[in-house]
């Protein structure tokens, strides 16, 4: 079972499948169990847990996937989403890193970033080189949400600054969505509730 905790510290929360916490890796905004995921923010907020499991409980890939499918009702095409990211990252995790190493400050060392920062930023990389449909501001939006939401403050703007500095290096350098195929139905987030 497993309880929701507003604010939780990057060291109180990892998929319990491979590091034994019975905590979920929640937004600040969520109460209770979600009925049915269907955003691409759930999708990557699953798949970065499943990334962060990979990295630093030694999961293997099916297992992170089989611990985030559990964490939620899925629709099939927002798990087949975050399939997609988590294997995607997982397969070219030498690639996606080599592309990062580059843009870090001089002196500063990969390993020396949050295993948080690294899942997000490895999931934002994948989806600017591997998700032509993708727009590339809804990419690095998220992408400084979700650092800031599960990192520091600070985390966010660095994610920032390491993606506004690969994006002019990226394939969606000049991105115009006219010459890719559309994304598949799939809300960015979850409509806000209407006022009582």
């Amino acid at each position: 079972d497993w309880s929701p905790t507003p604010t939780m510290s990057r060291d109180a929360w990892t998929p319990a499948l491979c590091l034994g916490s019975s905590r979920r890796l929640l937004l600040e905004s969520e109460v209770g169990r979600v009925e049915f995921e269907t955003t691409r923010r759930a999708a990557r907020k699953a798949a970065m847990q499943a990334l962060y499991a990979i990295e630093v409980g030694s999961c293997s890939v099916e297992e992170a996937l089989e611990h985030a499918k559990e964490e939620a009702t899925w629709s099939p095409i927002a798990f087949s989403y975050v399939r997609e990211l988590v294997t995607g990252v997982a397969d070219r995790l030498g690639e996606i890193d080599a592309l990062i190493v580059p843009l870090l400050a001089k002196g500063w060392e990969w390993s020396r970033s949050s295993a948080v920062t690294r899942s997000v930023l490895r999931i934002a990389v994948y989806e600017l080189y591997h998700r032509p449909g993708m727009p590339p501001g809804a990419t690095i939006n998220e992408a400084v949400y979700m650092a800031k939401t599960f990192g520091q403050e600070e985390e966010g703007r660095f994610v920032n600054g390491l993606l506004a500095n690969l994006l002019p290096r990226s394939p969606k350098a000049s991105w115009d969505p006219a010459d890719t195929e559309p994304v598949p139905e799939m809300p960015e987030v979850a409509p806000e509730p209407a006022p009582q």
